[in-house]
């Protein structure tokens, strides 16, 4: 198969790749809320710097949702610009047996620990930290386990400013000191340290809990602030896109 459009599409962010031979050519991202103002596919394009560029050849699309509304409508809008789209879920022939009691674990959980198993091997635990952290085991003999799922820093940062009076919004970031200086500072701090803390001790007690040494993956917006802490971790941003596009292969017979 040729170039592969993958399209990680999550609760705040779409995440758009060229992918051909294993490689990540070009990325175009778009905020999943703006989708809801975007009616043609040339709207889709002038909201996601780069597409253009990305769609110039009608690549077939490999589409990844964990929101149903989004998912239907860049589906809508993709195939508008003479796209062919392949809506995924995390049953869709990405190779790992699924050992989940209720629903589906999400699509781009799955494409993320399916690219990982395809280098390593399993055990493995990836972790993903983007809007959420959550992680996700593969046992040995490729079975998607289940893991767990947390708030991420914006999501902290936003049930903090809701829940109290005289906390105004703030991007968090990686604090240079404990002690802050001033209510905005104080709750970065908090934040940071929070989330930080939350996720190393989960990962932790996720290890403990597979038992040996199952390999370490890393994906997600916010993964370069938890490599630091973690020695010998794999960390790849573009896992679940370049799973979604060995996804597609899988299932899309070759023409001729």
């Amino acid at each position: 198969m040729a170039a592969v459009l993958a399209v990680d599409l999550g609760n705040s962010e779409v995440k758009l790749g060229l992918v051909d031979g294993g490689r990540v050519l070009g990325v175009a991202r778009v905020p999943t809320p703006t989708l809801r103002s975007l009616d043609t596919g040339e709207d889709v394009l002038e909201a996601a710097p780069g597409l253009r560029q990305l769609v110039a050849e009608r690549p077939p699309v490999a589409l990844g949702s964990v929101v149903s509304w989004a998912g239907a409508r860049l589906a809508a809008l993709l195939t508008e610009l003479g796209c062919t789209v392949h809506p995924l879920t995390s049953l869709d022939a990405f190779g790992l047996r699924i050992d989940y009691e209720h629903g589906e674990p999400g699509v781009d959980r799955v494409a993320a620990c399916a690219e990982a198993f395809s280098r390593t091997g399993g055990p493995l635990l990836l972790v993903g930290a983007g809007t959420a952290i959550h992680t996700n085991v593969v046992s040995a003999d490729g079975v998607y386990l289940g893991g767990a799922i947390m708030p991420g820093l914006r999501l902290m940062a936003e049930s903090l400013r809701a829940g109290t009076d005289q906390i105004r919004r703030i991007d968090p970031k990686r604090p240079c000191r404990a002690i802050g200086h001033s209510t905005p500072e104080c709750v970065e701090i908090g934040i940071y340290y929070g989330w930080i803390g939350g996720a190393l001790r989960l990962i932790e007690e996720t290890r403990r809990e597979v038992g040996g040494k199952p390999h370490l993956w890393l994906t997600g917006g916010q993964s370069a602030w938890l490599e630091p802490h973690l020695e010998g971790a794999h960390a790849d941003p573009d896992l679940a896109l370049l799973g979604l596009t060995r996804a597609l292969e899988r299932s899309v017979p070759p023409p001729g």
